[in-house]
């Protein structure tokens, strides 16, 4: 029995010692081939530190703009001096806002110029309608002052015109705060007095007319201009 139980532990002894020395000699194989999972990651960390590009290291183009100072359109009847000769695109772009705001101030101080509209409403919450018809405008001159334009009426929104002359204009009023025209008038006839208020800008050449009387309401945005060209169309 006993020699029984020494062959049993040799033979387990002996079983171990070859399974220890067929490891050893898989993990000698593998780090002389390059190969195993520890080896794979060390050689693809070290070929991801050499590919690897961060973006402090890419060259970037700058581009610096020339700088120049803020050119605003003039808000008098003073031209400025830069106009008669700019020499930069900025300077160009401000000379036409320039030439056009004088424009504007030119006709205002004339007191002989037309409003054309292009959209109306009834105040104070109506129904906003664009006008497509060319031949609706007022005309104001120092002498008289003439009405064509179109008008709606109460709930129902009925549509019709006005269209007046006369030469009574009274209490006209001119004033400017920085881009903005404010001129009022008033004006007379047979059946109602019509108050007129209207808003101009210099910078956009919008113009906004209120047109108030006993009877009527309005609101109209457009532009204005010298009156030869409603004498154009009349033509």
């Amino acid at each position: 029995m006993t020699k029984y139980i020494y062959a049993l532990y040799a033979t387990l002894v002996v079983t171990m010692l070859v399974v220890v020395v067929a490891s050893a000699h898989n993990i000698f194989a593998d780090e002389q081939s390059g190969g195993g999972p520890l080896s794979s990651k060390g050689k693809s960390g070290q070929l991801s530190e050499q590919v690897s590009v961060s973006r402090s290291t890419v060259p970037t183009l700058t581009v610096v703009p020339v700088l120049g100072p803020d050119y605003n359109t003039a808000d008098t009847l003073i031209r400025e001096k830069r106009c008669t000769d700019p020499t930069t695109r900025a300077e160009r772009r401000a000379c036409r806002a320039e030439a056009f705001a004088f424009s504007i101030d030119s006709l205002v101080s004339t007191r002989s110029f037309a409003f054309y509209p292009t959209t109306m409403q009834a105040s104070p919450r109506g129904e906003l309608r664009s006008i497509y018809a060319q031949y609706y405008y007022i005309f104001v001159s120092p002498v008289d002052l003439e009405v064509h334009l179109p008008i709606e009426f109460g709930i129902t929104q009925y549509v019709s015109m006005l269209n007046f002359d006369t030469d009574t204009v009274n209490d006209f009023h001119t004033t400017k705060h920085l881009s903005q025209w404010v001129i009022t008038f008033s004006a007379a006839t047979l059946s109602d007095t019509y108050y007129f208020n209207m808003l101009i800008s210099t910078i956009t050449g919008e113009t906004e007319l209120l047109v108030q009387s006993s009877r009527v309401a309005m609101r109209y945005v457009g532009t204005i201009g010298s009156r030869m060209k409603i004498r154009h169309i009349e033509e």
